[in-house]
């Protein structure tokens, strides 16, 4: 993961997602995959910004029940 940015802020953001593949790592580590819906292109521009930053985010996930 790259070294977090001082200072970055993103503001909360809600989407809809399913896991499509978790992966054990070499070092240790777990990587997780999701699918979102083509709807959620802007969702995704926000998560690639975050990448490219090196923003670490926290995550929160509850079921869709609708």
């Amino acid at each position: 993961m790259k070294k977090k940015t001082e200072g970055a802020k993103v503001a909360a953001f809600t989407f809809q997602a399913a896991v499509y593949k978790v992966q054990s790592l070499v070092d240790g580590g777990v990587r997780v995959t999701i699918d979102m819906p083509e709807t959620e292109i802007k969702t995704a521009a926000i998560l690639m910004e975050c990448q490219r930053q090196g923003i670490p985010l926290i995550l929160e996930a509850k079921a869709d029940t609708n």
